[in-house]
Formats: structure tokens, C-alpha cells, sequence
């Protein structure tokens, strides 16, 4: 089970349109549909064997009323089994995903204070040959980075790239 594959970010944005637009005609992506448990239909675009998933800000689907990155999900074809067995505290939420997949959400608290789900694959192909081929990474910006990765490339098993301190955090400036 170590090493799960990210399947989707979630992007909350109040420009759901301007967005489609540049993931989509701007940086070529193939773009698809996906519904929420409510069954609204919401775009998504293929990168490799990820999605971006684009919703407004402060849909239900989302867990904070804010704009970014909401959430991201790694694929696990038991998701219940997997958190219980990476021993991560379960948050309440929906139990039902993108397309009606079954998903658990781990308690933010767990994991650095970013949302993270675990849910089954969207099934989207991306054609090969497109402009924009993967996701290369995802930095997880955290105040304290030993726990980030103890919980990341220690319990869940992502790849370890480098660590980076922004000088503005370290440094008090007036």
C-alpha cells in the first residue's frame, strides 16, 4: 500500500470558467466532467493518471469557503481499510465522492493541516502526446516539516524530492 498515487487536487476558485478556459484551450488538457455527491457536474482535466478538479469556491464538496488548492486525494481501492491501516484519525465526511466513488477524509490535524482524501480512481485517461505530460510534485508548505514528513514519505510512502525554508518565515521584517 505504501507509495498511493495522488488521483485528483481539488481547486476551489470563484473564476470556474477562466480557469476551465486555461487548463483546457490555454495548456491543452483533456478535459472531462465529474459529479459531486450532489450531482452537479463539475470540469476536470486529465494530467497523466491525475485530475485538477475545478469547483467553485465554498461548494459543498469542499471542505474550507476559501480559494486553492481544497483538497488532494490519493487513490486506494478500499479507502476505509487504508486509513485504518495507515492508523490516521478519520474526519467525518461525505463516504461518497467524485462519480459516486467511496471516499474517507483524514483529520486535517493528521496531516499538517492539509485536507487529504483517500478515495477510488476517477478512471479519466489522458491521451499521451499532450502538451502538459504530469503533476511533476506537490509541496506540501508546512510549519513544522518533520511531521509533514514523518506523515507523508513515512506513513503514506510519497516520494521524498527536497525541503525548502522561505527566508519571509524565518526572517521578522517591518
Amino acid at each position: 500500500m505504501a507509495g498511493l498515487d495522488l488521483v485528483y487536487i481539488a481547486l476551489a476558485t470563484r473564476e470556474v470558467a477562466r480557469l476551465s478556459k486555461l487548463l483546457g484551450e490555454d495548456l491543452g488538457l483533456p478535459a472531462h466532467e465529474v459529479a459531486t455527491p450532489d450531482g452537479a457536474k463539475q470540469p476536470a482535466f486529465a494530467i497523466g493518471q491525475s485530475t485538477l478538479v475545478v469547483l467553485e469556491a465554498g461548494h459543498s464538496f469542499l471542505s474550507t469557503p476559501h480559494t486553492g488548492v481544497d483538497h488532494i486525494a490519493l487513490v486506494s481501492n478500499d479507502p476505509s481499510s487504508d486509513v485504518t491501516n495507515l492508523n490516521l484519525p478519520i474526519k467525518p465526511c461525505d463516504n461518497q465522492g467524485l462519480n459516486g466513488n467511496a471516499q474517507v477524509c483524514v483529520d486535517r490535524s493528521a496531516v499538517c493541516g492539509v485536507e487529504l482524501r483517500f478515495t477510488q480512481s476517477l478512471r479519466l485517461t489522458a491521451p499521451s502526446g499532450q502538451q502538459v505530460e504530469r503533476i511533476d510534485h506537490i509541496g506540501i508548505a508546512s510549519s513544522d516539516n518533520a511531521a509533514a514528513e514523518d506523515v507523508f514519505v513515512r506513513q503514506i510512502g510519497c516520494a521524498y524530492e527536497s525541503r525548502q525554508t522561505d527566508m519571509e518565515v524565518s526572517q521578522a521584517i517591518e
